[in-house]
């Protein structure tokens, strides 16, 4: 009895250190758990906001890409017209808006604030948006790039937006205008519910000041939930004010009380912040649910161990016996458990270890006298523990059985083994294990359960051998290739293989690989059909221990649709729509390449601008779609005229510029180069068009400015330059080429200051009407010719020869030709009420672009009537140039004003070539012989007869006629002969002051009375 004490003592010990143990080992086991739960939940968090970031960031940078683009066409047709083309501009921004499916609207404004393009305004009235905060940021910074607003409510009630806005400039960079994408915060929402989150978990986007644009999911019936709410916790404020990018911390969110993992993240490019928040109580349930499961099996295992303990102390006398029953195994029998490479326990009926093999003991790191006396539990894990009970249940029912089960080592290491074991009925029972590890083998299997998950992804998956050939693909391989596992098995990736790609770049691709053991890039393949489409590539390369390559796997998508995207805003972004050459903007690009080669090389260069005669009028006369054609037509001639290496590109409009790079060093022999290139474009574009089968002829001018790299800095000046010289080739008589005369560059700048200084004239008063009698053949004066004259501070009284031609130019001419009208009226209601002067009549000259306004009718209708002037008395002088334009619209305008008794006279008739078709059709008083035919009336016999045919031609309408230009009383008299009784010239009076005119016209006024 004295034995079996310390027995029971060391049983006891052992049931109270093995339950001691069991439950630290459990509580070891659960604290490790869930800091990994938390650390998974946590790299998930931010995971998920840098997805979002990402996203968001792409959406913005496509969208100031295509406001930079439209911004870029904005500034062009300010540049080259004044003006912006508002109807193709709107087919432009359709364009983009079609592609950009994220923005609701894309508009442009004027620099007051006005929207001019905005498909989504009622065209039937003006908005004004000048008020808006991004407008007056641009307004007032010009680099601030791209702005994004916060949002903002809608004139429809609970609609908010947000604006995206870019400045464009007009000439001298001085504020134009904004053009801006509108989107709205159901967009960012729509696009967080693509992210795949749990029931609990919650993605926010906020602004710069933490105002809500949208959250997911949606909690706008809660507080917090609303759009712009920026009540946010005290953390979050700190958070944000203290300029860190990106942080994750813990918190129980105010609007919900959910415990949360947050992760806060700055977006880079955009004035917003993304807070991804996941559920503690949902990335912990699979956590929690562990926890249960062991605290139970560790109760259990209490249980039971307490049981066995019982139970033990009571088989102890019969336990004694076993181990001398043992004690009688033969030699043989020990050596052949001593050899055998599987483990062996002999166990009581308790599961309590009475032997051990050295297998056993090397698999275990236990020794023999360390597993004597061991539990069967003590040696698998705590999850094993409760299923080797119900396994040694079944053994001692059913006498023997196999199961896999995971043993700890002595170093608490796992490893799994297959049991089979055979139980004898002996008293205290005994039971023969025997057990194999199979921890490669588990290992191997899960490997291969994980991989085939992988390979079935949505991307293309290929393995090979180490030549090449292919052992397996995936099902997205077929989807995407179109091959079967059938027709590619055996075979070399060659089997697809296109020409788009040179050898090297493939011997490229595999030195990356054999040097880094994997390679990313884009390739080229064909599919079945024999379709040609890019895709991505990740390819490694699969390395034994010693590092020998035993195979390659090759992970693909189709990258088409997003290659067709790029493609598309390129095309948007750099080339012009209508003719598919580069624009202004890649021109620019290339040009700044073109002269830093240049300076690099000594080479020269030389920009040709290339411009078509008269596509104004053949524009007005056909309509702007054979316009179009003929402008595609154009350009087509214009790239077969020039070698591969240069650029083509098209400004706007008929505007058309040639980059020549690589011409020789000598300046004279690359002025010869680019010479021979203008000539056979010369001779290009003089072939006939062919238009919906009618031809059709044009001539163009070339204007050619050589460029030397090293002396140049900058693109505007070589752009102005060639711009120029075109200008003197349609100056020269158009249909030819000139070269950039430095000379040419002064007279621009005479013309901008005299430009500049008509502006000044016109808001300082500096202009003068003088007035030139018109008589008949008695002398008597009918009226007077208004003649604008301008009194400059410095140059004293500039004639019109030299400012009416500028003023034609930059539009001046319509608010100067105004000004002419309101004073002439002025002038005729004052005389209207002196008995003297009541019968005069004030003939007024009126420029075709003033005629051509919409409002010319109105304008003119307005001044009489505010000045009180009698239309009867007031005479119109209009010119041949304009029956250019429309015919019914130029008679419509004609009759209107003739309705209320205006006249109207054609000024310098027969220098033009109108039609006297249209001539009897319009609705004229009066022909006016020009003074270039009166001048030589006596001595060229080609003036007197075109006199002679306008005197006849006006006889036959009814016309009167007057001859301008009368200087001697011998051409008075040849005229009178010719049937021409009305006059006007220096013989009756030079143009004067109305106080001059004043002192004249009484006196003779008396004499006729």
């Amino acid at each position: 009895m004295k034995s079996k004490w310390p027995i029971r003592s060391l049983l006891i010990v052992s049931l109270v250190c093995s339950n001691i143990l069991v439950f630290g080992l459990s509580w070891y086991s659960l604290h490790r758990s869930k800091l990994q739960h938390e650390a998974n939940a946590r790299t998930l968090s931010q995971n998920i906001a840098r997805a979002v970031n990402r996203e968001v960031a792409d959406g913005m940078e496509m969208v100031d890409l295509a406001l930079s683009a439209l911004g870029d066409e904005l500034e062009h047709q300010l540049l080259a017209h004044g003006s912006i083309d508002l109807p193709a501009m709107g087919a432009l921004v359709n364009r983009y808006e079609q592609r950009l499916p994220h923005i609701e609207a894309i508009a442009v404004t004027d620099a007051q604030g006005w929207i001019l393009i905005d498909r989504t305004a009622d065209p039937r009235t003006r908005v004004h948006v000048a008020h808006r905060e991004h407008f007056s940021r641009h307004q007032e910074r010009p680099n601030l790039g791209l702005i994004v607003t916060k949002p903002f409510l809608l004139r429809a009630p609970d609609r908010y937006a947000m604006v995206l806005s870019k400045r464009y400039d007009a000439v001298g960079g001085h504020f134009a205008g904004t053009v801006y994408a509108m989107t709205t915060p159901e967009y960012f929402a729509r696009m967080l519910s693509r992210f795949s989150i749990g029931p609990q978990d919650a993605i926010v986007l906020r602004d710069a000041d933490l105002g809500l644009i949208a959250r997911y999911p949606s909690i706008a019936d809660r507080v917090g939930g609303r759009i712009g709410d920026n009540k946010v916790s005290e953390r979050l404020q700190k958070l944000a004010a203290s300029g860190v990018e990106s942080a994750t911390y813990d918190a129980t969110v105010n609007s919900d009380g959910i415990d949360r993992i947050i992760t806060f993240q700055r977006m880079g490019s955009t004035p917003m912040t993304v807070l991804v928040g996941l559920a503690t109580e949902d990335h912990l349930s699979n956590w929690k649910q562990e926890r249960t499961m062991t605290l139970g099996v560790a109760s259990g295992f209490l249980l039971l161990s307490m049981l066995l303990g019982w139970i033990m102390l009571r088989m102890l006398q019969q336990a004694m016996a076993r181990e001398d029953m043992l004690a009688q195994h033969t030699d043989a029998y020990q050596s052949i458990l001593a050899t055998t490479l599987d483990g062996y326990l002999s166990l009581d009926g308790r599961g309590q270890v009475r032997d051990a093999n050295p297998t056993y003991c090397r698999l275990s790191k236990y020794t023999r006298d360390e597993l004597l006396g061991m539990r069967i539990h003590h040696l698998t894990t705590q999850e094993d523990a409760a299923r080797t009970l119900k396994h040694i249940q079944e053994i001692i029912e059913e006498g023997n059985a196999q199961f896999e089960s995971i043993h700890r080592r002595k170093d608490g290491s796992l490893w799994n083994v297959e049991v089979s074991t055979t139980y004898r009925d002996v008293p205290g029972g005994q039971f023969f294990v025997f057990l194999r590890d199979i921890t490669e083998r588990k290992q191997a299997e899960t490997n291969l359960r994980i991989a085939a998950t992988v390979f079935e992804s949505h991307e293309g998956m290929i393995v090979t051998d180490a030549n090449q050939v292919i052992l397996r693909i995936n099902r997205a391989f077929t989807d995407i290739t179109g091959y079967t596992a059938g027709e590619v098995l055996g075979q070399t990736p060659s089997l697809w293989k296109t020409a788009r790609q040179e050898s090297s770049y493939y011997d490229a691709m595999w030195a990356g690989i054999r040097f880094t053991g994997m390679w990313q890039g884009e390739l080229w393949n064909r599919r079945k059909n024999g379709e040609e489409y890019p895709a991505w590539f990740s390819i490694s390369a699969v390395r034994e221990a010693a590092g020998v390559t035993t195979h390659y796997v090759a992970i693909f998508s189709d990258i088409t649709q997003r290659k067709a995207s790029e493609e598309s805003l390129m095309q948007l972004a750099f080339y012009d729509p209508l003719t598919k050459l580069p624009n202004r903007k890649l021109l620019a690009d290339r040009l700044h390449q073109a002269l830093a080669s240049s300076a690099r090389h000594q080479h020269q260069c030389a920009l040709l601008q290339v411009d078509v005669d008269d596509f104004r009028t053949f524009n007005d006369a056909l309509g702007h779609e054979k316009g179009d054609q003929l402008l595609q037509q154009v350009a087509k001639r214009l790239t077969a005229c020039v070698r591969e290496g240069d650029t083509v590109a098209r400004l706007g409009g008929d505007e058309f510029l040639v980059l020549m790079e690589d011409l020789s060093a000598q300046p004279q022999d690359a002025a010869n180069q680019a010479k021979m290139v203008g000539v056979k474009v010369l001779a290009a574009l003089c072939q006939p068009y062919t238009i919906d089968e009618v031809e059709h002829r044009r001539s163009c001018s070339i204007g050619i400015t050589l460029l030397d790299g090293a002396k140049i800095d900058g693109i505007e000046e070589p752009l102005k330059w060639a711009e120029l010289a075109m200008y003197q080739a349609k100056e020269a008589g158009r249909n030819t080429l000139r070269f950039f005369d430095p000379q040419m560059q002064a007279i621009v700048n005479v013309r901008a200051s005299i430009e500049h200084n008509l502006h000044r004239a016109l808001q300082e008063n500096e202009f003068r009407l003088y007035y030139q009698p018109q008589v008949d053949e008695s002398g008597r004066i009918l009226g007077f010719e208004a003649l604008i004259r301008w009194l400059d501070p410095q140059r004293g009284m500039v004639p019109p020869g030299e400012f009416i031609p500028m003023a034609e130019e930059s539009h001046l001419i319509v608010s100067i030709g105004r000004w002419v009208l309101e004073e002439a009226c002025r002038q005729l209601a004052s005389w209207a009420d002196d008995p003297a002067t009541a019968h005069l009549t004030i003939a007024v000259n009126v420029s075709a672009r003033q005629f051509h306004q919409d409002e010319f009718v109105e304008q003119v209708l307005h001044t009489l009537h505010h000045s009180g002037a009698r239309a009867n008395h007031l005479k119109l002088e209009l010119t041949e140039s304009l029956l250019i334009s429309t015919v019914e619209t130029v008679i419509g305008k004609m009759n209107a004003l003739k309705s209320i008794g205006l006249r109207f006279s054609l000024d310098d008739f027969g220098t033009g070539y109108s039609s006297l078709a249209y001539l009897k059709r319009l609705p004229l008083d009066q022909l006016k012989i020009d003074q270039s035919f009166v001048r030589n009336i006596l001595v060229e016999p080609n003036d007197a007869a075109i006199a002679r045919m306008v005197i006849a031609l006006a006889q036959s309408m009814g016309l009167s006629v007057i001859a301008e230009g009368v200087e001697t009383v011998a051409q008075r008299d040849f005229l009178y002969d010719m049937g021409c009784h009305n006059y006007q010239g220096y013989l009756y009076g030079r143009p004067m002051p109305i106080a001059d005119l004043t002192r004249l016209l009484h006196p003779v006024m008396q004499a006729t009375c």
